[in-house]
């Protein structure tokens, strides 16, 4: 998948339908546009435009991206991603695999299938851990989700979005943001996570950043793989600790 940002002139594309992604042959992609900004008349300023891509190692590919009032985007995926919004959940299903991101409580995921198989453990929720350096626990489990917004709706790629606050045994809170980018046809997605303070006017001094992720080791295999990593590794125990490469990262 590549998703770029593309700039228009002024008054020359009016809706995102009048984009097309073509390869080198001509072969028309299918395409997502999301509009960032517009001009003062309303037409699209920037967009982001993300479609389909593969190819091997040292190869090279083309494309072109085509735009106007006489273009019409006509290729659709052959397995869209779908999202479907309720009370107590987003659900999105990529046509391998289906996740829940509950609305209410701040676990990671409420439920996980690929290929039909749950990865979940049952009472033991994924969530996001911070200890400062008195030993306090700031956890996203329970009833913590302030919002959830749905940012992109497929049909290549969803993102939610997920805010809400990480809590002690007292009560102080850290703001938590989730970021979901899953892809049709895909068996797992993209996860990101930051965390602030706007509470606390005396600094939370942090110990440890963890994403607790409980499974079953009997029957799951879990790898990670880290910007200075070449392959992924097989990872042990089930908490991941992140740490800070830089002053700012």
């Amino acid at each position: 998948m590549v998703c770029q940002a593309f700039p228009f002139p002024f008054g020359a594309l009016r809706s995102p339908t009048s984009i097309v992604v073509r390869e080198t042959d001509g072969g028309e992609l299918p395409v997502q546009v999301r509009p960032v900004t517009r001009w003062p008349d309303g037409s699209l300023q920037t967009a982001v435009a993300c479609f389909p891509a593969s190819l091997g190692w040292g190869h090279r590919r083309g494309y072109s991206l085509h735009y106007g009032t006489d273009v019409k985007a006509t290729a659709t995926p052959a397995q869209p991603v779908r999202v479907q919004e309720a009370a107590e959940a987003v659900t999105i299903d990529t046509g391998r695999a289906r996740f829940a991101i509950s609305t209410k409580t701040g676990e990671l995921l409420s439920t996980a299938e690929v290929g039909g198989r749950s990865l979940l453990p049952s009472g033991k929720p994924w969530c996001a851990e911070i200890v400062d350096d008195t030993g306090a626990v700031f956890t996203s489990a329970g009833e913590t989700v302030e919002s959830v917004e749905i940012a992109e709706a497929g049909p290549l790629r969803a993102i939610i979005v997920k805010r809400g606050k990480q809590r002690n045994a007292e009560g102080a809170c850290l703001d938590y943001r989730y970021e979901y980018h899953v892809v049709a046809g895909e068996g797992g997605f993209r996860f990101f996570y930051t965390f602030s303070n706007t509470t606390e006017s005396a600094g939370v001094h942090v110990r440890r950043i963890s994403l607790k992720l409980p499974w079953d080791s009997r029957t799951h295999t879990v790898y990670v793989k880290r910007p200075e990593d070449s392959v992924p590794r097989r990872l042990s125990g089930n908490r991941l600790d992140a740490y800070q490469h830089f002053h700012n990262t």
